[in-house]
């Protein structure tokens, strides 16, 4: 069971991540401060580098999340390859989301999509953090890939 104060850290730092999607969204990344962030979270700047090591952070707050998901699916199956867990994951739907199917997806939910994918496109710094991420998944997958490989 959770406790309340786990509860509460977990409240805040969703705060926290949804304020700042929200002003990335309308203002650009790279147009939006620390501090106002924080402002729109009704937190401190301190709070905010407490729970988000960086503004790019705050950007990729999920990535940990999916990585972690990837690396299950290929460690939780043996697969003749990687290819065949994973695009069945990312065609049917979101990672985090469980299940879904994306033509079911609402206009509304595209649209905000569409809006986060263009904030990133758009940021020189986020495009960099984006490879840096994914060159940072290459081994966690390799490792998960070979150990499911060698359970054939």
């Amino acid at each position: 069971m959770v406790g309340l104060r786990e509860r509460k850290r977990a409240e805040t730092r969703q705060r926290i991540s949804d304020r700042a999607t929200r002003l990335f969204e309308r203002h650009g990344f790279e147009n939006v401060t620390l501090a106002q962030v924080a402002a729109a979270a009704e937190v401190s700047v301190k709070t905010v580098v407490n729970y988000f090591g960086a503004k790019e952070d705050l950007f990729f707050d999920a990535e940990p999340a999916i990585r972690d998901a990837l690396v299950a699916a290929l460690a939780g199956h043996s697969p003749p390859s990687a290819t065949a867990v994973l695009r069945p994951m990312i065609l049917d739907g979101p990672i985090l989301a469980g299940p879904c199917r994306w033509d079911a997806i609402d206009e509304r939910t595209w649209e905000a999509m569409r809006v986060w994918a263009e904030c990133e496109q758009s940021s020189p710094t986020l495009t960099s953090r984006r490879a840096a991420i994914l060159q940072s998944w290459m081994e966690p997958l390799a490792v998960a890939g070979a150990r499911a490989r060698g359970r054939r």
